[in-house]
């Protein structure tokens, strides 16, 4: 009887426990843009794994919730390095000359790409997750991209502790839903396809 008791009154306890809320470390953290050669002479291009050192955010679990996950991010657009050797090679693609790289970062700057002075942020805010699995979650959200705002939706894989969170998804979209012209040379013999992916791997500790 005094067992029965004593968990009554350790219920609304747990029921009304404190969100656990995860900051987004970017020194773990990685956001990647790929792109993929595309046009006739695609045999003298290259695919491309674009990096972001600047990454913010927060994860919040709250059991209470009838959503219990939700999740913000915000990437500085200048601070998305063009084909870092980093990046490169977590793809298993060959490093690119110095020069090489110094002209995609201008191009993909530029204000016919991310115009990066205009809209120096790209943000990701989530709607709804849902578990789907053991570790699987569907996750839909906003992404603010180039000023233009759309609905989105990835699958990831999430893993949670008191003190860390881990998430690991692949978003897909067009960068011409964006108002985004593909970078395009040569009149079209070298181009980038107009879809491209965002890899996420975050990485949130908790208390921070």
């Amino acid at each position: 009887m005094h067992r029965l008791f004593a968990l009554a009154l350790l219920l609304p306890t747990l029921a009304t426990a404190a969100p656990t809320r995860y900051t987004v470390d970017a020194a773990q953290s990685t956001v990647d843009v790929r792109l993929f050669k595309d046009g006739v002479a695609s045999g003298l291009a290259h695919d491309h794994a674009m990096r972001a050192r600047d990454v913010k955010g927060e994860i919040v679990f709250d059991p209470s919730a009838a959503n219990a996950l939700s999740m913000n991010v915000v990437v500085a657009a200048a601070s998305i390095e063009a084909d870092p050797p980093d990046a490169r090679k977590a793809y298993g693609l060959e490093p690119l000359e110095d020069d090489d790289r110094a002209e995609i970062a201008k191009n993909m700057r530029s204000d016919d790409q991310l115009a990066v002075r205009k809209y120096p942020l790209i943000i990701f805010e989530s709607t709804a997750i849902r578990r789907v699995g053991d570790s699987d979650y569907r996750v839909e959200g906003k992404l603010t991209l180039h000023g233009v705002t759309r609905d989105v939706r990835l699958d990831a894989k999430v893993t949670m502790t008191p003190e860390r969170f881990e998430g690991r998804g692949t978003l897909r979209l067009k960068q011409s839903d964006y108002g985004i012209t593909p970078y395009s040379a040569a009149l079209g013999a070298v181009k980038n396809k107009d879809g491209v992916q965002l890899v996420l791997h975050l990485v949130g500790v908790a208390g921070k």
